[in-house]
């Protein structure tokens, strides 16, 4: 899939997950179900609670970020106890490497970095390698020139534009959404994406019929994804 040119362009972040969609546990309209429940800690390598002290076992997320983890798709963040910081909004760079080792848990074959790094602002960073993969592949690409902006918040319309890439490289198959995106606040150039994310059951928009589509994506959010993108290509 040829991804859009401004599919991860970002603007001010300031608009990003205010403090009235961060501060929720929740932005998805299904979202006091679960992806996992107790009954499959087995196939996630009995991990039933999640390893870190701030996702308790009420947590909406929590048997997605327990799973998630012991498939060794999220990691928690650096310094303390183990924490995973579940509010926290996913960056560019981290969001690189948790789509690639889901995509490896899968199956996929990922091309290694190129000799030559395409972008110019990844030195030093822990997920630069995960990066020029992921854009080797045509998966992603920076925003414009040979910058990525790593540390910019990933958009919940990005991911999906991102997911349905993803999804392209693991069947090998393009497949698309047959109906326009079912939210009111949905447009423009991530519209058929999101559209595709949501018919495969990847992404969900809120009670009140929208999707939210500038904020950002949380670490909770990001681990009860990435486990629908495994349950559903799994079965699929």
């Amino acid at each position: 899939m040829k991804v859009p040119a401004d599919a991860f362009g970002f603007g001010d972040l300031a608009v990003i997950g205010g403090a009235d969609l961060v501060g929720q546990e929740c932005l998805e309209g299904d979202c006091a179900v679960p992806v996992f429940a107790g009954g499959d800690a087995a196939a996630c390598g009995g991990q039933g609670v999640a390893p870190f002290v701030d996702v308790g076992p009420q947590s909406t997320h929590g048997p997605s970020i327990a799973c998630a983890a012991a498939l060794g798709l999220v990691a928690g963040v650096a310094g303390g106890p183990a924490r995973y910081e579940p509010g926290g909004l996913v960056r560019r760079d981290a969001v690189a490497s948790v789509l690639l080792r889901t995509l490896e848990h899968l199956g996929a074959d990922v091309p290694p970095a190129p000799a030559s790094p395409r972008f110019g602002d990844l030195d030093g960073n822990v997920h630069a390698d995960a990066i020029e993969r992921l854009a080797a592949a045509g998966i992603l690409q920076g925003r414009s020139g040979n910058a990525y902006e790593p540390r910019a918040a990933v958009r919940r319309h990005q991911l999906a534009t991102l997911l349905v890439a993803a999804l392209d490289h693991l069947t090998g198959q393009p497949w698309r959404a047959a109906v326009p995106p079912p939210y009111a606040d949905v447009s423009g150039v991530h519209a058929g994406a999101i559209a595709t994310a949501t018919e495969r059951g990847l992404l969900m928009g809120t009670s009140d019929g929208r999707f939210r589509p500038a904020a950002g994506t949380r670490r909770d959010q990001l681990a009860s994804v990435m486990m629908r993108l495994v349950q559903g290509f799994e079965v699929d």
